[in-house]
């Protein structure tokens, strides 16, 4: 028993870099997200743009979480990828996406009211969640 204690006292600040890092590069997927979308937008539109929702989500039966292809601008929604974005599997992303959570949760440019990570990485059915951009809180500064 102790040589097992020892190797988890080795291997949980390890696993937990991995976890932040795993965090860290979903938050620059979204962010390098919505810089693709904000240049793909029409100006019109843009202008007329309150909240960017860039949306995830799991298929039925499946471990695997994606980026969609597709935000929501305007209660609209818009194509800017070819196809969804593989991010990784629930049990990889789950503590991820809580940091994420978190993150985004003390980033008043950020809504979680809809971001549910704890079902999407819980889920058996499919499911997707929306993280909020807020356009309109720039325009306001």
């Amino acid at each position: 028993m102790k040589g097992t204690q020892k190797i988890v006292k080795e291997v949980a600040p390890q696993l937990e870099r991995m976890r932040k890092q795993k965090a860290k590069d979903l938050q620059e997927d979204l962010l390098k997200t919505l810089k693709t979308v904000i240049k793909k937008l029409p100006k019109e539109e843009l202008e007329r743009t309150e909240t960017i929702s860039v949306i995830y989500f799991a298929k039925s039966n499946s471990e695997k979480i994606y980026r969609s292809k597709y935000v929501e601008v305007n209660e609209k929604r818009y194509k800017y990828e070819n196809n969804d974005i593989f991010l990784g599997t629930k049990i990889e992303l789950s503590k991820a996406f809580k940091f994420l959570y978190k993150e985004l949760e003390k980033d008043k440019y950020f809504s979680v009211e809809f971001f549910e990570p704890d079902k999407l990485t819980e889920n058996c059915e499919e499911y997707q969640t929306p993280v909020d951009f807020l356009v309109y809180k720039i325009e306001n500064e």
